[in-house]
């Protein structure tokens, strides 16, 4: 859990380099992305420090958290998408999130965040974490049609806030399965083709065009550096091939 823990402040802590902050909700999600960075390097000196440090370290952890989540709430209530990324990441780490949490991350994602694109699909649609969230069949189709758009867009607005933590991609970005990847863009948009493949192969049918879809997708994703078995047996798949399993 410490690994965990630690992996998500350091990709917060990322992001501070090179940030402008031009409004209020800007400047809120600062504040709490210094307050990662302040408890990231408590933690990696509590790791390598004297007993009296590591006391100081655990007495000070719980002031700045606190802290944090303040600045978060506050980011997010403007409406910044970053903060409810982070927000919906720290207050679900796992299990079925609430319709409230996940309609959340689709209004970020609507703003234009790709990683907010990429965790509702893997968070909040059934495709691949049940029933449960309370999402309705339009909503993860709109999210699916604009998910694509993204995935081919030139940048995300909001590039700067990248990297980002992710839990258990399915593209090989962290080292085991359950630790936190810090991912940049291009990272989330491997993982986001990956999933928008997995997606079609379950939303689609079986039908040639289908199947087309999918093995576009996986390519794309594995020319962003998707490093998945299944990425490997579409991408050594011809489009020859693909026909031959659909006669006419």
């Amino acid at each position: 859990m410490a690994l965990d823990v630690k992996k998500i402040l350091v990709a917060g802590a990322a992001m501070l380099a090179g940030l402008v902050y031009a409004s209020e909700a800007d400047r809120h999600l600062a504040a709490a992305l210094q307050d990662m960075q302040s408890i990231a390097t408590l933690i990696q000196e509590n790791e390598v420090g004297r007993q009296a440090d590591r006391a100081s370290a655990i007495a000070e952890l719980p002031m700045l958290m606190k802290r944090l989540r303040g600045q978060l709430a506050q980011a997010e209530a403007l409406g910044h998408p970053v903060a409810v990324y982070w927000t919906f990441y720290w207050d679900v780490p796992m299990g079925v999130p609430g319709s409230g949490q996940c309609q959340r991350l689709s209004d970020a994602s609507a703003q234009g965040l790709l990683a907010a694109s990429v965790l509702y699909l893997r968070r909040c649609t059934s495709y691949f974490s049940g029933p449960g969230s309370g999402m309705t069949d339009e909503a993860t189709a709109a999210l699916l049609t604009r998910m694509e758009v993204q995935l081919q867009a030139v940048a995300d607005p909001y590039v700067q806030y990248y990297p980002l933590a992710f839990r258990a991609p399915g593209c090989g970005y962290a080292d085991t399965l359950m630790q936190v990847a810090r991912m940049s863009y291009q990272d989330f948009r491997g993982e986001g083709y990956y999933l928008l493949a997995l997606a079609t192969m379950k939303n689609a049918g079986e039908s040639l065009e289908s199947a087309l879809r999918v093995m576009e997708h996986m390519k794309r994703s594995r020319a962003l550096g998707c490093d998945n078995p299944m990425v490997e047996r579409w991408h050594s798949m011809s489009r020859d091939e693909l026909q031959d399993a659909f006669p006419e």
